[in-house]
């Protein structure tokens, strides 16, 4: 994830072998847990594969359903903006990734105040190494 913002961010039921996170947030939560189980994932054949790019699109919503055993080898958000006045943000659920990383360039917040998280890590997240860049500031994105 580079250079995306929006008012909130929750991440939940993943397994993350790598996680690397920076950024401005209105307040966070970072409740996931240590694992030396997960593993680390490497995908290296793109046999059979196909490819999606959506540049200079305006959607309400993106949604990424794999069916069977399917795989990403690599997926890519940047300088996408949520908002347009609402509280929705990113909800991420059941992820199983090798690297997930966030980007500096990055900004949660509703402008509720840095006591009140914006960006939400669960207890449901599992990871084997992480590094948090986050800093707390007020900010609100719409």
């Amino acid at each position: 994830m580079a250079n995306v913002t929006a008012p909130t961010l929750d991440i939940a039921n993943s397994e993350i072998a790598v996680l690397t996170i920076a950024g401005s947030v209105d307040g966070h939560t970072w409740g996931g847990t240590i694992s030396s189980t997960v593993t680390e994932l490497v995908v290296t054949s793109t046999r059979g594969s196909g490819t999606f790019e959506a540049k200079d699109s305006v959607v309400d919503r993106i949604l990424i359903t794999l069916v069977g055993d399917a795989t990403i080898g690599t997926l890519t958000f940047a300088d996408v903006a949520c908002g347009s006045g609402s509280s929705v943000g990113w909800d991420l659920d059941w992820i199983k990734a090798g690297t997930w990383s966030q980007d500096a360039a990055s900004k949660f917040g509703t402008g509720n105040g840095i006591n009140t998280a914006d960006w939400v890590m669960n207890s449901t997240v599992s990871y084997k190494s992480a590094t948090s860049g986050l800093v707390d500031t007020p900010i609100t994105v719409r």
